[in-house]
């Protein structure tokens, strides 16, 4: 998909605005008739792209409560 497609998902597409589907009010907008994007890889990219920032977040926190308790001790 190239040009000026409307596509949801970050940072890899997954759904993609059908303006020939979409109703007239709904051009522009992603919603439930658009279609989504048959590459599964992509959505698991995702998913391990957010995941991995969790529990990156995850960690920093667990060692700051640790440096924390530490210190109080």
């Amino acid at each position: 998909m190239g040009g000026n497609s409307l596509t949801a998902g970050f940072p890899f597409p997954i759904l993609h605005d059908d303006n020939a589907g979409s109703p007239v009010d709904g051009w522009g907008t992603i919603g439930g008739e658009d279609f989504i994007s048959l590459d599964i890889g992509a959505f698991f990219l995702n998913a391990f792209f957010y995941g991995l920032i969790i529990l990156i977040l995850f960690v920093i926190a667990k060692s700051i409560f640790e440096s924390v308790k530490r210190s109080i001790q």
